[in-house]
């Protein structure tokens, strides 16, 4: 299993990354949205695509849910990963935005 999580704070995505390999599966940490998009998009490219993505809810420049909008908009051979937001903020927070999100 290959898991990409995204997360501004380096710290979360540590403990993240760690809690994953415990599991036996393979992370790979980035710090913004916009990165993950491409690294979803390059290991789908090089045969070796991620299965899941879990995603900072809230991060600076592409936040979690425009980050999952782009990537489950991509098109290709490998459809895209499964997409999981993470957050600190309760899913209070997460109801409130729900809404105006088209990313589910």
């Amino acid at each position: 299993m290959r898991v990409l999580i995204a997360d501004d704070n380096a710290l979360a995505g540590e403990i993240l990354q760690r809690t994953v390999r415990s599991r036996g599966w393979q992370a790979d940490v980035v710090t913004r949205g916009i990165d993950a998009v491409k690294r979803i998009g390059d290991t789908a490219r090089d045969g070796s695509p991620y299965d899941i993505a879990l995603l900072d809810w809230r991060m600076p420049d592409l936040d979690g849910l425009n980050t999952a909008k782009l990537i489950n908009t991509m098109h290709g051979d490998t459809p895209p990963p499964r997409v999981l937001l993470v957050t600190a903020f309760g899913a209070k927070c997460c109801r409130k935005a729900r809404p105006r999100s088209r990313a589910f």
